[in-house]
């Protein structure tokens, strides 16, 4: 029973990090398009000749 429970412990615990995670690295996304639109708004487009 204990080792079960222990398992599950740890089965939970690692699914939490994998959210962790995956949050973290939607967000780490959606800042960086985010930046990239603003610089993109802000800086002005390239010249047509290069």
């Amino acid at each position: 029973m204990r080792l079960e429970s222990k398992e599950l412990d740890f089965k939970v615990e690692s699914f939490v990090w994998d959210c962790k995670v995956i949050v973290f690295a939607v967000l780490a996304l959606t800042l960086e398009c985010k930046t990239w639109l603003l610089i993109g708004v802000l800086l002005p487009p390239p010249p047509a000749g290069h």
